[in-house]
């Protein structure tokens, strides 16, 4: 529990008990806080930075821990551990721990916990390709479905050609009928003429 979401639970409105119990805190220590947050004026207008919020804490409190300190959860943090890397969703754990008697934390809670102990994703790495005006066009075809052939009136299968030019990502598209090769020819031969590059 950190004291961004009480906050933000007390400037919606909600009671001092909806938000004991939906953070597993005291609703007295919910109050306590309540009434910290009106004197700090934190109940309106743009909530501080994490940073900022605790240094106003530590001089309010002085060496009291502030809410975040006291979660119900942390003594289930290995277990949850345990389940999110046995590849348990958030709710299946919330559902395994509320069938240990004294557990008394809200789903929301457990959700914020996994979030916290689930590893960090490894981003994904890519690579920008930078190339000059006129010197590189990416061709593809798609399937698109049935289409009516306005030749003969008749639905057949229809694909798209397209053409993006690689420095300006400007794209030609085609909608034909096969993928022969003098079709594809005639479609590169359309996006050339359709190309809006000046011509040398």
């Amino acid at each position: 529990m950190d004291i961004h979401a009480l906050l933000r639970r007390l400037r919606a409105g909600e009671s001092d008990r909806a938000v004991a119990r939906a953070l597993g805190l005291d609703r007295k220590t919910v109050g306590k806080y309540h009434t910290w947050a009106h004197e700090q004026q934190l109940l309106d207008g743009p909530l501080p930075e994490l940073a900022e919020l605790h240094a106003r804490l530590s001089a309010s409190f002085k060496d009291e821990n502030p809410p975040q300190n006291h979660s119900p959860l942390e003594a289930y943090r290995g277990e949850i551990q345990r389940l999110v890397t046995a590849g348990k969703k958030p709710r299946t754990i919330y559902q395994l721990l509320s069938e240990q008697p004294g557990f008394t934390a809200s789903e929301s809670a457990v959700w914020r916990m996994v979030r916290n102990v689930r590893p960090p994703k490894t981003p994904e790495v890519v690579t920008r390709l930078e190339t000059a005006p006129g010197e590189v066009a990416q061709v593809d075809f798609g399937d698109v479905g049935l289409l009516v052939d306005p030749r003969t009136g008749h639905v057949r299968r229809a694909y798209v050609f397209t053409l993006v030019l690689g420095w300006s990502r400007h794209m030609y598209a085609e909608f034909v009928f096969d993928q022969k090769i003098p079709t594809g020819l005639q479609c590169h031969q359309h996006a050339f003429e359709f190309c809006p590059c000046p011509r040398p």
